[in-house]
């Protein structure tokens, strides 16, 4: 175990003492980072509430567009595996909707429907605001729907609108499109709506899912977000487990408070209202942030020792997650060695995070 304190190598009980005290002492600490694995967010969780901190994960501007419509307007989720076995009609929205994961649509279509009423069907696919060029799925038929990327939300609303019987008026797609496109989904026994958790905003994402919650009073019909960070959607849902929010939480005042502007960790970093950070990663190689200089630093990063402006305290820990990672074409939590990233020797993020939580309790308690 290697551990610093203002550049020079430290033993690991002095370290953490110090990186306890720093913790104590801030006005507004803030834990972030990429961190990824389960038990080292919910360890990061555990000192971020003996700290009387803030939690967001440093990559969770990627999902939060998501994560804002499913808290404020809830949502249907499915997983890959159970749409490849029961769909057999995939809505995909937006040219970029499985950018983020390219593996995932030849995934869904890599076997037939073999689970319910979409068993003897097959599987078709409506491309709503499709690429200029459909990759080759092999015997799926994919059509096409023109839509202006920046009214894919509009788009949606018109064709819930044709669900209800409802006019609307003109709109990114073809007059007859809204009421065809909603006929057939109505008409599918399963289906699935895919798209780009990260680029679309959480008020098109809302009415997706409206859409997505019509239909289901009539057939089956569940959504697909694809995101290009399964760390920060994993944390989100950690965090939720765990504390009853999501991420961006504030427990300062003894209790959680989110706010997801107000407790943005970012902007507690401009603004100068974070005083001290603990910056936890998952990575083996990450970039020294660019915020690393304004404000006392906790790092658990392989890295910290060749930062240009050296953290305050630094640990070293093992490379390689451990545990359980999200994997979003899996849909949940799986072991982070199937992935490959099987950890080396050494302490684990999550067992500093461990003795750092301990050590605040230690005190809190004196």
């Amino acid at each position: 175990m290697t551990a610093w304190i203002d550049g020079r190598p430290a033993d690991f009980a002095e370290a953490v003492a110090t990186a306890a005290n720093l913790l104590r002492e801030g006005r507004l600490p803030l834990v972030t980072g990429p961190f990824g694995d389960v038990a080292t967010t919910r360890a990061a969780l555990d000192v971020s509430i003996l700290c009387r901190g803030v939690a967001d994960h440093g990559d969770s501007a990627a999902a939060y567009e998501a994560i804002s419509a499913f808290r404020d307007a809830g949502a249907f989720m499915g997983t890959p595996v159970e749409v490849r076995r029961r769909a057999d009609l995939l809505v995909l929205v937006g040219a970029d909707a499985v950018e983020a994961a390219p593996a995932l649509l030849e995934f869904l279509v890599s076997r037939a429907p073999d689970l319910g009423a979409a068993a003897t069907r097959g599987r078709r696919i409506l491309w709503i605001g499709a690429p200029e060029r459909l990759p080759d799925l092999r015997d799926t038929p994919v059509e096409a729907v023109p839509c202006d990327a920046a009214r894919l939300g509009e788009g949606l609303g018109a064709i819930r609108a044709a669900l209800a019987g409802r006019r609307s008026g003109v709109g990114p797609m073809a007059e007859d499109a809204p009421a065809r496109l909603a006929a057939q989904m109505g008409a599918a026994a399963f289906g699935c709506v895919v798209f780009s958790g990260g680029s679309l905003s959480s008020l098109d994402i809302e009415t997706l899912e409206g859409l997505v919650s019509d239909l289901n009073a009539a057939t089956r019909f569940t959504s697909l977000p694809v995101l290009s960070d399964g760390c920060a959607w994993g944390a989100a849902l950690l965090a939720l487990s765990r504390t009853g929010f999501p991420l961006r939480t504030s427990f300062g005042p003894g209790h959680g408070d989110h706010d997801p502007i107000l407790f943005e960790g970012a902007r507690l970093l401009e603004s100068g209202e974070a005083d001290v950070a603990l910056f936890v990663s998952a990575r083996p190689q990450d970039e020294e942030p660019a915020w690393s200089g304004s404000l006392p630093v906790i790092a658990l990063s392989r890295g910290a020792k060749a930062w240009a402006r050296p953290p305050r305290v630094a640990f070293a820990p093992r490379d390689g997650a451990g545990g359980a990672v999200y994997d979003p074409l899996f849909g949940s939590f799986r072991p982070a060695d199937v992935q490959g990233n099987a950890p080396s020797g050494g302490v684990s993020a999550a067992a500093i995070l461990g003795a750092i939580a301990g050590r605040l309790r230690a005190e809190e308690g004196a």
